[in-house]
């Protein structure tokens, strides 16, 4: 009976473990490089930040793709990360209409 409380026990922490997910904001881009992004939200939540790109080469190269076309069409860009501290990995991005 014990052993199966424990289990039992075990298996709702596992189920109840918060699991990462992708945040996104409406940003305004500040600068690119080969491996990051500076960015400024839109709604004033952050200044500035950099993000940084995918290390997949694929991946990286179709971000760097849209953020220039953003940024020489003068568009605002929606980026999604885990995290909006400085030096996070972006996950997902989209120009904005």
């Amino acid at each position: 009976m014990k052993k199966i409380a424990l289990i039992l026990a075990l298996l709702v922490m596992a189920l109840s473990a918060h699991t990462a997910y992708a945040a996104c904001k409406a940003t305004s881009i500040n600068q690119v490089t080969a491996i990051a992004g500076s960015f400024t939200a839109t709604d004033g939540t952050f200044t500035n930040r950099a993000f940084l790109l995918p290390s997949n080469t694929a991946t990286r190269n179709q971000f760097l793709a849209i953020l220039l076309t953003a940024l020489s069409s003068g568009k605002n860009i929606i980026i999604c990360t885990n995290s909006y501290n400085s030096g996070s990995v972006l996950t997902a991005l989209q120009l904005r209409p």
